[in-house]
């Protein structure tokens, strides 16, 4: 008798079970998430907003101040001289008294003033692989975020249904074991799963609240600010190939855009150490008051020639390497981006 009950038992569940609501024949798909507006504007509202964003921009605005303070000429420097003729104060007096003014300024050998702006417009541009790295990585994290948001508010409303569904077959559990007809291990199973149902329901909660949270911290607002979503979560085929996929990755890899700044950097590291083996120049020109007498004035050229070429050589050759260096490091990023991009296109 306790096995004809225990059939009937699981016989009245699935019945419950297959009358529970959903998505009739022919009924449209629910939006996909990847189309939902609401996480649109929550991608763009945190691209605007964050704070990490903006100080990858600060730090981008300040290296571009770099390059006209790299194309400048030196400061002049500007002297004062008094010159006595005896030991006594003779100006006016004596004809080698005299109280100068000397003004001098350094001039770079062609070209080096712009190989150095060059040099450093491609140090500030390292920056920006840094800021489209936290672009990436800003809406990778809200996307899992509010994706994790929509599957436990799924998870909560399927819970809801099933909690329904187990409170009427434990009342129908009960009423058959008060007639006789029931056995009690069925209502204490029934009972063990309506529990398990409720603390599931509260483990969906507050994983609904975590993600929401990590939303508004990404987007630099309140912790609790509420989010409505209606989209639902569907499963849908990749719409390109693994070609394509990582076509679009070396596109946008930020890895890989530095690699090749570092490569533009060296390159231009190495043409400034090569024009650094020419002479620099400087101006000198003076006025020396002689009080009374006939005031004097003087002008020059100075030349600073590079005797030590070999340490100028070695700066040269150590640019070059590193250049080549990046070539190599750049082909491991892109075939690591291969492996990885091939690797997760199988996975998904």
């Amino acid at each position: 008798m306790v096995s004809v009950s225990r059939r009937l038992f699981v016989v009245f569940s699935l019945a419950v079970i297959s009358l529970a609501p959903g998505r009739a024949a022919g009924q449209p798909a629910p939006p996909q998430a990847g189309d939902d507006p609401v996480l649109q504007a929550l991608i763009d509202e945190a691209l605007t907003r964050n704070p990490d964003l903006h100080a990858a921009q600060s730090a981008i605005a300040a290296a571009e101040t770099a390059t006209e303070r790299a194309r400048a000429l030196p400061d002049p420097m500007v002297s004062v001289t008094y010159t006595n003729d005896g030991w006594a104060p003779s100006l006016g007096s004596m004809p080698m008294t005299t109280l100068g003014f000397m003004v001098s300024q350094a001039l770079p050998y062609s070209g080096k003033r712009d190989l150095r702006a060059s040099l450093a417009a491609s140090q500030a541009r390292q920056f920006e692989p840094a800021l489209a790295r936290a672009r990436l990585a800003l809406e990778a994290a809200i996307r899992r975020a509010y994706y994790g948001l929509l599957l436990a508010r799924e998870l909560q409303a399927l819970t809801v249904e099933q909690r329904e569904l187990w409170q009427q077959i434990e009342v129908l559990a009960r009423a058959r074991y008060a007639v006789g007809q029931g056995a009690q291990p069925d209502v204490l199973r029934v009972q063990t799963e309506v529990t398990r149902i409720e603390q599931r329901a509260i483990e969906q909660a507050a994983e609904a609240e975590v993600r929401l949270a990590e939303i508004n911290r990404l987007l630099a607002r309140p912790l609790d600010t509420p989010i409505e979503t209606t989209a639902r979560l569907t499963l849908t085929p990749l719409p390109e190939s693994v070609e394509e996929a990582l076509a679009q990755a070396r596109a946008i890899s930020p890895e890989l855009q530095g690699a090749a700044l570092a490569i533009e950097i060296e390159t231009a590291a190495a043409a400034l150490a090569r024009r650094d083996l020419k002479p620099d120049f400087s101006i000198q020109g003076g006025y020396m008051n002689r009080g009374g007498l006939d005031a004097m004035w003087l002008a020059g050229v100075g030349i600073t020639w590079p005797f030590n070429k070999k340490a100028r050589e070695s700066a040269v050759a150590e640019a070059e390497i590193r250049a080549k260096g990046g070539g190599h490091l750049a082909e491991s990023l892109g075939w690591q981006l291969a492996y990885k991009t091939r690797e997760r296109f199988t996975r998904t």
